[in-house]
């Protein structure tokens, strides 16, 4: 019997790529005998950085025996636009211009494999059309969580009528939701980056189902508010499948001198005594920034593992690292500090006994690594969805801490709140207790999902299905 053909269409950013390759492995090890996997690669999005390890990681996937194959699509020179690079409408637009390219592509995978269905990235609803002409079934990849899902389909119905509202209230949620917790494009209706959102809602109503990248434990009343139809007016709701976590473990780095060193300084200290500070492939910090969460960590007086990438420098070498931390800051922590000048491997630090607090920027793969491991968080946002997510883990769910971040101050953190801050999420005070409790009973509840027999194992089997 023929395989059926399944193309995946993922910006080649680390939160997208790897999740919708990870989908597709999870496919294979159970369908491997009917399903061959194909990936169109963007190796290019300007502002868009590639997944750590990017190509390595592609190898190692080709090398794992599954029928995966990857085609590099055409670079392109970007459209004319007025767009900052890496925003929703710079991504949006580039992947509107690369249509004929993903056409041929689809087209000549046709040729061999009459039988195919397209999983496209979110935002990269503009094939919908391309592929209604070619006959072929698409479904979307939502990389983020399911409450995020909720707030772009029904963006259109809050936004019209709560324009003025300082706080935003979404069916399947228990508490409203503060304008300055509102994604970054929410929070300038007037942008192109926002018109996207909403125009990418509409089209993920056209699809055959919406994948999302969480679990039922966590979001069940978003989940279910989603299945129900709330979030969208006058037309029906495509199946949903909740299929997560969906997180890369494997390590796919030939840099061995990273793991040796970050891992080795991990096995020299106290089960739960360090708090590690990572803020995802693109997030980086000014100078000044820098010098304060320098003073936060040393002032604090905990353990710490610092990865640390500078906003408009490369990534700091270790010679870079005494120009931009205060002076002797490395002399005076060398005890009990690392400061990292390079990409970590995130999933096996976070794994570690050692890891007793995660200060994160709440991207949502962060936050379901950060679950799977049980280990709790300080909020620290940034940019995109990460203040909505944020708002999320420590009002709605009580797995984080809260960091004060003045949004309306460009997001500049004192050294002060972050001494406070990593204080908290290491101290014993009730509160803390409460958010460990809960983040062991997450890590339970992820892995369980899962496994075989959890609700995200029958809905990727449910998923796999409908193929």
């Amino acid at each position: 019997m023929a395989k059926k053909g399944l193309v995946l269409l993922p910006i080649p950013a680390a939160g997208h790529l790897k999740a919708m390759v990870e989908t597709a492995l999870k496919l294979l090890h159970h369908h491997s005998d009917v399903l061959s996997v194909t990936v169109l690669l963007m190796n290019s999005i300007p502002g868009v950085s590639l997944a750590p390890n990017h190509h390595t990681y592609i190898h190692s996937i080709t090398s794992s025996g599954f029928d995966i194959h990857f085609e590099e699509l055409p670079l392109i020179d970007p459209p004319h636009s007025d767009e900052k690079d890496g925003s929703p409408a710079s991504i949006s637009l580039y992947i509107q211009k690369l249509l004929p390219h993903i056409n041929a592509s689809l087209s000549n995978i046709l040729s061999s494999t009459p039988s195919t269905t397209l999983i496209v990235d979110f935002f990269a609803s503009t094939v919908v059309d391309e592929a209604k002409k070619l006959g072929i079934s698409t479904y979307v990849f939502f990389t983020s969580g399911a409450a995020m899902l909720a707030l772009v389909l029904y963006g259109p119905v809050l936004f019209d009528k709560k324009k003025s509202m300082e706080v935003f209230e979404l069916p399947g949620m228990d508490e409203p939701i503060p304008y300055l917790s509102l994604p970054t494009s929410f929070t300038m209706t007037n942008s192109a980056s926002f018109s996207w959102f909403l125009y990418h809602g509409r089209r993920f109503l056209e699809t055959k189902g919406m994948i999302i990248n969480t679990f039922t434990a966590l979001e069940s009343q978003v989940i279910k508010a989603l299945e129900d139809g709330l979030y969208v007016h006058g037309s029906p709701t495509p199946p949903i499948y909740p299929i997560g976590p969906v997180i890369s473990l494997q390590n796919p780095s030939n840099e061995e001198k990273e793991q040796h060193e970050t891992i080795k300084w991990l096995d020299g200290q106290d089960p739960g005594s360090v708090v590690f500070l990572c803020f995802g492939s693109m997030g980086t910090f000014t100078v000044s920034q820098v010098k304060e969460i320098a003073h936060g960590v040393e002032r604090s007086g905990h353990r710490f593992l610092w990865s640390l990438r500078m906003t408009g420098l490369p990534v700091p070498s270790n010679a870079l690292l005494d120009e931009v931390l205060p002076e002797k800051f490395l002399e005076r922590t060398r005890d009990r500090g690392l400061v990292w000048p390079a990409t970590v491997h995130q999933t096996e630090i976070l794994a570690h006994r050692a890891v007793g607090g995660f200060v994160s920027h709440c991207g949502w793969n962060s936050i379901l690594e950060s679950l799977w491991f049980g280990v709790p968080m300080l909020s620290w946002p940034l940019y995109a969805e990460q203040h909505f997510n944020a708002y999320r883990m420590v009002k709605s769910h009580g797995l984080a801490v809260e960091l004060r971040v003045d949004r309306k101050d460009g997001g500049f953190v004192s050294g002060e709140e972050v001494e406070n801050g990593v204080r908290v999420l290491m101290g014993d005070s009730e509160e803390v207790k409460k958010v460990k409790e809960r983040c062991g009973q997450m890590k339970v509840e992820s892995r369980r999902a899962v496994e075989e027999g959890g609700s995200s194992f029958v809905s990727l089997q449910r998923l796999a299905g409908s193929f």
